[in-house]
């Protein structure tokens, strides 16, 4: 049966799909062709959603294990193999686009990962580049926003999310592992004071990457900083936002960033 179109972006979808297959092939343990297995099916859900399944005959995820597969930095591979942010950066990517993404195993059968999107109704129209040029003119754009406290990534997503395409998260590490995989952002929100990985040096080591990502900063800062973040402040000439947030501050700098080309 032919499966319907589904409204995501190929690049990033590509990304996805690259990435459970890559993972399928190295849980196998022999090089035999002969019965190492993974078969790729899409089909069309009884709940209206499509889902692209990517299935393996490898050794299976321990039960114990499966909780804890999308866990950013959480691996089964030997030191210097993998960062444990594959599967986690699947998940977000996945969420962003409004799907869902599970995972079915048994120990000695193999392992079966299942991404759910929703169909493209208008395919015709979600394709056409006159609709693009029009979502770039009313200014839609794609946010990052990465604080480390949820309730912060939660309220940003719900003052933009209905004008905008939020990816919220909570570690910067996370959000540097997007960069460094190829996703773009027309304006990013960024605590500075994290742990793991501070907003200072996150926005130094994007800044190698992209530098006009850089530019695209905008700092999120509480009444009292510290003096390592207010010397960084000082020093950036990145737009920065204070809590608690205006609304309309925020809308109004995202409209800026995302303003025709």
């Amino acid at each position: 049966m032919n499966t319907p179109p589904v409204l995501a972006d190929e690049s990033r979808l590509s990304q996805v799909l690259v990435n459970l297959i890559v993972n399928a092939a190295q849980a196998f343990r022999t090089e035999d062709p002969e019965a190492n297995r993974i078969t790729i099916a899409g089909a069309l859900e009884a709940d209206g959603r499509v889902s692209i399944s990517v299935a393996d005959n490898g050794p299976g995820i321990p039960a114990a294990l499966r909780p804890r597969i999308f866990d950013p930095f959480f691996t089964t591979k030997p030191i210097g193999q993998g960062t444990g942010l594959g599967l986690s950066i699947c998940q977000s990517v996945i969420s962003s686009l409004d799907g869902e993404i599970t995972v079915e195993s048994e120990e000695g059968r193999g392992t079966t990962f299942r991404v759910f999107l929703p169909v493209a109704h208008e395919p015709a129209m979600a394709s056409s580049p006159a609709l693009h040029d029009e979502a770039r003119r009313v200014g839609r754009a794609r946010v990052l926003v990465v604080d480390d406290e949820p309730v912060i990534v939660s309220t940003l997503q719900r003052i933009l999310g209905r004008e905008h395409e939020i990816i919220g998260l909570t570690d910067a590490r996370e959000a540097l592992a997007l960069i460094e995989a190829g996703e773009r952002y027309d304006v990013v929100f960024c605590d500075v004071t994290m742990p793991h990985l501070r907003g200072d040096a996150f926005y130094e080591r994007v800044r190698g990457i992209v530098p006009e990502l850089a530019d695209r900063f905008v700092f999120i800062t509480g009444a009292a900083t510290d003096g390592r973040t207010q010397g960084f402040l000082a020093q950036v000439p990145n737009e920065r936002v204070e809590k608690p947030f205006s609304v309309q501050n925020l809308r109004g700098i995202v409209r800026r960033f995302a303003g025709p080309s």
